[in-house]
């Protein structure tokens, strides 16, 4: 499997705290989460995002709990300079092809190329065939680009009719009813996903899609501030936060008193889930690069497992005037559908029930087929906010219940 050893050119990971270790703090001091101190040889310390780079190699932040790391990888130099650079282009190539018809959005994806022994990135360009009046060319500024057609969005699905509008227990995809807490994983509104909890400045907020809390208004509208969001049947709170360019809310939730920490993410098939930390950019980057195994957990499909295939995501078309993710989004092949806007994507690890947070599911290119509830078209293609981008724009924010 890629990346599993640390062969020539592998990237290689120290963790702070043993898998055993994480779930003993998850479970002491009420719940409490308490960031440890990390060392990797005795060069660093848990705070910051410094990078060191000893000869060939290269040191930089995976994984951060709120401002501290909670892991650090050692990749190649060059594969982080060529990462660097494709990032460094990705604006450049939306000012020269972004306002083009029929050119929807562009990003980072894998290469066939390999710097210092792992695939380094190309551009990608996802776009309408029926709507395309240029040809983008196969290369920018010396950087190859692929050009991939996207299926148009299916906006036939109607929460109404579609079981995710009741609790019926009818529908083998659905589940979520029954809180009393308000983990990710679970309905939110009507046909749309919770994601996880969150702190900011000390505060607990539940976070989901941003187009799922505006319900019938506009999304892109500041006026969705104060309006009041359900869970299921229950009054959760009102919007307090909006970043409608990542297509992001963050919700009160009125009854926090009474949560108590048994999951962080629903997850009836694995087991729930306890957000331990968020991927750092580079970090989402590594995971691409090893094709590693992510799981996405939405009210309308219960939980799927995939793979990233893009970073660095920017939507110059989307289904929201405002959206974009401004070059800081998530591609992924994972099947999921309508009704599961909002969806927590994130990794596991293995036996211990801590998951480090990618980010969320907001929006997706329908593939044939249908789910098992016989409601919505299978979306493969899916892309949302990184979590990265989220703590860009909310600085106090941790991921998980603290």
């Amino acid at each position: 499997m890629k990346g599993e050893n640390n062969q020539t050119g592998a990237s290689s990971t120290t963790n702070s705290k043993t898998l055993v270790s994480r779930r003993s703090v998850l479970k002491s001091s009420g719940g409490a989460l308490v960031a440890p101190a990390v060392f990797v040889g005795n060069s660093k310390t848990g705070s910051g995002s410094g990078i060191s780079s000893p000869g060939d190699t290269i040191e930089l932040p995976r994984k951060f709990n709120g401002d501290q790391v909670t892991e650090w990888m050692t990749v190649p130099k060059a594969w982080y300079e060529q990462k660097e650079h494709v990032s460094d282009l990705l604006p450049e190539f939306g000012k020269e092809y972004g306002h083009i018809d029929g050119v929807k959005c562009a990003g980072k994806r894998i290469s066939k190329e390999e710097f210092g022994g792992k695939q380094g990135f190309d551009i990608y360009v996802g776009v309408s065939s029926s709507d395309l009046q240029y040809k983008i060319p196969g290369e920018f500024e010396g950087q190859q680009v692929h050009t991939e057609i996207l299926n148009p969005q299916d906006q036939g699905y109607d929460p109404y009719k579609c079981t995710p509008g009741s609790c019926s227990n009818t529908d083998p995809c659905y589940y979520g009813c029954d809180y009393d807490k308000m983990p990710g994983g679970v309905v939110i509104q009507v046909g749309g996903t919770s994601t996880v909890r969150v702190t900011k400045d000390d505060i607990d907020y539940m976070m989901t899609a941003g187009h799922v809390v505006a319900n019938d208004r506009d999304p892109c509208d500041g006026d969705n501030i104060g309006h009041g969001v359900l869970q299921y049947s229950r009054d959760l709170g009102d919007v307090e936060y909006m970043a409608d360019v990542l297509d992001v809310a963050l919700v009160s939730n009125k009854n926090q008193n009474n949560i108590d920490l048994t999951g962080d993410v629903a997850d009836e098939d694995l087991g729930d889930v306890y957000i331990w930390d968020h991927y750092s950019k580079s970090g989402l980057d590594d995971l691409i690069e090893r094709e590693t195994t992510v799981y996405h957990t939405g009210t309308a499909t219960g939980t799927r497992s995939g793979v990233l295939k893009g970073s660095e995501h920017h939507d110059y078309d989307g289904f929201d005037a405002c959206k974009s993710f401004n070059h800081s989004g998530i591609r992924g092949k994972i099947w999921g559908a309508a009704g599961d806007s909002g969806a927590p994507i994130y990794t596991r690890d293995d036996g211990t029930g801590v998951g480090t947070l990618c980010g969320m599911r907001n929006q997706g290119d329908n593939d044939t087929g249908f789910d098992e509830c016989n409601c919505q078209d299978i979306e493969e293609n899916i892309y949302g906010a990184s979590a990265y981008s989220i703590k860009d724009k909310w600085s106090s924010i941790t991921f998980g219940y603290q």
